[in-house]
């Protein structure tokens, strides 16, 4: 399984892997990085691929994932001299809601993180298509690979030790909810 993260579509499409180490497993607790500054909750929308394809057609990208997710990385805020490859590295800084199956992710109204209003709205299935698609053509995607697309406007939320970072769809259904220690 790797995650693969978008970087910007247009006008190249620039994408960033991360190992599965970086991922935090359900139900388990964010340890507030003990180097660095400052640190905030960057939010995404995961896309979980369901079978095997290279070089996938826009037209048939559908076929290729099977449930959609509001997700999470944690990065230093402002500016930072940690290199982004060690980022990309860090173990457990990428955090997953509740999966959903597409049709049911489209229809969700807005999310929010907090008090921040998070963007998901704007990542409609004709981009996660194209996105399937253009992933395809740099590596094999496989079952259990994931997506991250960023939303926009790009926000981060500053998270401290002994707070939770909580996505709330339509104001009430809990999407992601990650406690920091």
């Amino acid at each position: 399984m790797k995650i693969i993260r978008v970087i910007s579509s247009s006008p190249v499409f620039n994408v960033d892997f991360h190992p599965d180490s970086a991922m935090l497993l359900p139900g388990r607790p964010v340890f507030y990085p003990d180097f660095g500054k400052d640190w905030m909750a960057v939010p995404y929308v995961a896309v979980r691929v369901n079978r095997l394809g290279k070089s996938i057609s826009e037209k048939f990208a559908s076929r290729y994932y099977d449930a959609l997710s509001v997700a999470v990385r944690i990065v230093p805020s402002g500016g930072c001299d940690i290199p982004e490859g060690v980022l990309s590295g860090m173990d457990c800084s990428i955090n997953f809601g509740e999966w959903i199956c597409p049709q049911e992710f489209f229809g969700l109204g807005s999310v929010m993180i907090g008090d921040v209003p998070v963007g998901c709205h704007d990542v409609t299935k004709d981009v996660i298509d194209s996105i399937v698609s253009e992933a395809s053509r740099l590596t094999s995607l496989r079952m259990g690979d994931v997506l991250m697309i960023p939303v926009v406007p790009e926000c981060g939320i500053a998270i401290s030790p002994r707070m939770r970072v909580v996505a709330l769809c339509d104001g009430s259904r809990e999407l992601l909810n990650i406690k920091v220690v």
